[in-house]
């Protein structure tokens, strides 16, 4: 039986989505103002949207320790999420009722999108302020996509899939693939 979506449900998801378009969204800006003349305010706005996407990650990361002291505590466990995170899932999984970890997916995904965002606009942010800064050089260094991986503490998303794919079974701990996400 698949569970009931709410209104709340379905809201969540839609802003979530909001969230991640409008954090790429602010990421274009921030590229475009840097070789172009951009109004002040929207270059501001668009530096306040990518730090929102940087402060969240303290929900996201703060879901991966809850859902690992979960799965420590209980292995064999069925997956779980705080209720928040289960809500927003459900109003994505109306995409397809028949899978019920879908919901679970897109979430996961959405947030990645919203996650590597921030290292991104703040690698663009750095590179209008000034090319001496070392946040800049840690970033010029490493690239984008590595210093979201190493802030973000998630392999990367092909990666992560592959490792993921072994829990499937009931058989084996949930918590055995490097994944919080929580696969049924």
């Amino acid at each position: 039986m698949a569970p009931t979506v709410s209104t709340v449900d379905t809201a969540g998801a839609v802003l979530f989505i909001g969230w991640a378009v409008a954090t790429w969204a602010a990421v274009a800006v921030l590229a475009v103002g840097n070789g172009r003349a951009v109004k002040p305010w929207l270059y501001e706005l668009a530096v306040g949207l990518v730090g929102v996407g940087v402060v969240g990650q303290v929900g996201h990361f703060q879901e991966h320790v809850t859902q690992a002291g979960y799965w420590i505590a209980r292995p064999y466990a069925l997956a779980w999420m705080t209720p928040w995170a289960d809500s927003s899932a459900r109003g994505m999984g109306q995409v397809d009722a028949g899978k019920p970890a879908l919901g679970m997916e897109i979430l996961h995904l959405v947030g990645n999108c919203i996650f590597v965002a921030g290292p991104v606009g703040i690698v663009q942010i750095t590179h209008r302020v000034a090319g001496q800064l070392k946040a800049r050089k840690f970033a010029g260094r490493f690239g984008p996509a590595r210093v979201a991986a190493l802030l973000g503490g998630d392999p990367p998303p092909g990666v992560e899939c592959v490792l993921r794919e072994p829990s499937y079974p009931r058989r084996w701990p949930s918590w055995r693939a490097m994944s919080m996400t929580g696969n049924q």
